[in-house]
């Protein structure tokens, strides 16, 4: 099952399905997206859970390959009356050139792309030397006993979710410089902030 075609059949509850983690993501995601800037591109942008976390004015491109999960997100923009562009595309190949974005953004995305490390690395491209990304995500843990069973549980929950991504390691390989890692529970959950530079 291909992840559009996933995410389009749980659009509809995937709200209700995230809903016992929003208040400790979104709580995450607001705090992150304080050192956003100019102009940002959101990766999987779901069904638009984030909009309220952002500062006021921020002007905002997102991106998700979902049109079911599109949808949903278009309905609560007028609910919030926030103006964001949205776009249905994928994260492999990103409909925008060279040095387009100042900060990039995305949550609980990398636990769910396949060859993250590509995908991160066209991030790099459309990021704006200098520019920023700003991540929540979950991640497998460094403790040898709890990382084996992560291991061993991640066929019961791949390819909607994986749990033992090693997405600090991903960027660096990318070529993106960590600035900030940060772990909000445990070890497992991470706060992250990358920066796009030419030093790399």
């Amino acid at each position: 099952m291909t992840a559009p075609f996933a995410y389009d059949r749980v659009g509809k509850i995937y709200d209700t399905l995230t809903f016992p983690a929003e208040w400790f993501v979104s709580k995450h995601r607001k705090e992150i997206l304080l050192f956003s800037k100019g102009l940002i591109l959101e990766v999987g942008f779901g069904t638009g859970n984030s909009i309220k976390n952002y500062p006021p004015n921020s002007q905002v491109v997102a991106i998700e390959v979902s049109r079911g999960m599109l949808k949903r997100a278009t309905f609560k923009l007028k609910e919030n009356k926030r103006d964001f562009e949205l776009i249905l595309a994928d994260i492999s190949y990103l409909p925008f050139r060279d040095d387009s974005f100042d900060t990039l953004f995305s949550s609980l995305v990398m636990c769910t792309a396949s060859d993250p490390i590509s995908k991160l690395q066209e991030m790099r491209r459309i990021s704006k030397n200098e520019g920023k990304l700003l991540m929540i995500e979950h991640v497998k843990s460094k403790n040898k006993v709890l990382g084996y069973w992560m291991d061993k549980a991640n066929p019961l929950v791949a390819p909607l979710d994986n749990i033992n991504r090693e997405t600090v390691e991903s960027l660096k390989k990318a070529g993106w410089r960590i600035e900030q890692d940060k772990n909000l529970a445990y070890d497992i959950f991470k706060a992250i902030v990358a920066k796009n530079s030419q030093q790399n």
